[in-house]
């Protein structure tokens, strides 16, 4: 298992264990984008730490982290964070700030 993937399985894990596709390819779980390519995901399921499904049949597809996944080591919060930064890289803002008032 590579440094990424078993990023990729923390990263799941703290969000959930469960996401889906968006009409992008990027997995969306707890409400985040996940900062890992679908290259990542596809090589879990090949070494069995996670799982593709689809409960409707229908529509993007689901993926969920398997019992095989526990075996995976916690990976510190500022490595996850570092990643989920270089995502998105401007932070979020309401878009006020460059509005002044009449």
């Amino acid at each position: 298992m590579t440094e990424s993937q078993r990023e990729a399985v923390a990263w799941l894990r703290k969000h959930g264990g469960d996401g889906m596709f968006a009409a992008d390819g990027v997995l969306l779980a707890a409400g985040e984008r996940a900062p890992f390519m679908r290259s990542t995901w596809n090589a879990l399921d090949e070494l069995g730490f996670v799982e593709f499904y689809n409960p409707s049949g229908k529509g993007r597809g689901r993926l969920r982290l398997t019992a095989k996944a526990s075996e995976v080591g916690a990976v510190p919060d500022h490595v996850l964070q570092g990643r989920q930064d270089a995502m998105s890289p401007h932070p979020m803002t309401d878009g006020y700030e460059d509005e002044v008032a009449p």
